[in-house]
C-alpha cells in the first residue's frame, strides 16, 4: 500500500504486517536527501541529532524517509525482537507515525548514491 506523508513531502510503502515502510518516493518538487553523521551514534543520541539537523534545515521530523542502523554484531531472534520493541516507540515518542504507520524504512545497506544526494553533518 503506497501511503502519503504530508508533513514529510513524501509517500511510502506500508509494509504489510511490519512496522516499518519498504521505501519511499519523494513528493513533486521534493528530493530524498541522504544524510549521513561523519562518526557513528547510539541510537537516541542518532536520532536527537537528525532532529536538529531538521530544525535547522527548516524541515519536520515527518521528513526523515529511512535510516541505516549499524549493530555491532548480528541480533538473535529475541534480541532482535527486544530491539524492535523499543525501536518503534522511540520512534513513535518523536513523533514519526502516519496514520498509525512508521513511514521510516530502515536497512543496512547504503542507497546507491546515483539515486540520492549525499552530505555529512556533525550532530
Amino acid at each position: 500500500m503506497l501511503a502519503h506523508n504530508l508533513a514529510g513531502n513524501y509517500r511510502f510503502l506500508a509494509a504489510e504486517g511490519r512496522p516499518f515502510s519498504g521505501g519511499a518516493l519523494a513528493d513533486p518538487g521534493f528530493d530524498l536527501v541522504h544524510a549521513t553523521f561523519e562518526r557513528p551514534l547510539a541510537l537516541d543520541e542518532g536520532l536527537e541529532a537528525a532532529a536538529r539537523h531538521l530544525e535547522q534545515a527548516a524541515r519536520p521530523i515527518g521528513a526523515i524517509a529511512g535510516f541505516e542502523l549499524r549493530i555491532p554484531e548480528p541480533f538473535t531472534a529475541d534480541g532482535f525482537e527486544g530491539f524492535n520493541l523499543g525501536y518503534v516507540e522511540r520512534l513513535k515518542s518523536i513523533g514519526l507515525v502516519v496514520d498509525g504507520l512508521l513511514p521510516a524504512a530502515r536497512t543496512k545497506l547504503r542507497p546507491a548514491p546515483a539515486l540520492f544526494q549525499s552530505r555529512a553533518f556533525m550532530p
